[in-house]
């Protein structure tokens, strides 16, 4: 049996935002630290933040064309 690292045993910042969008990139303290933040602000999970959906521009000929 290995002994749990220090980055196993203490809540991320990055690895609960990896796992309320869904991902698998945390550990068992982050999971339980953000079903904390759930608890509290329900509408947290599941949903980006506008900064990280995608910019749309569109795409064009040379410069001052579009």
């Amino acid at each position: 049996m290995t002994v749990p690292t220090d980055a196993e045993l203490r809540p991320n910042v990055a690895r609960m935002y990896d796992y309320f969008l869904g991902g698998c990139h945390n550990f068992a303290a982050d999971r339980a630290a953000a079903e904390q933040i759930l608890s509290i602000f329900p509408d947290t999970a599941g949903r980006p933040p506008a900064e990280t959906l995608p910019v749309r521009t569109p795409v064009g000929g040379p410069p001052g064309l579009v």
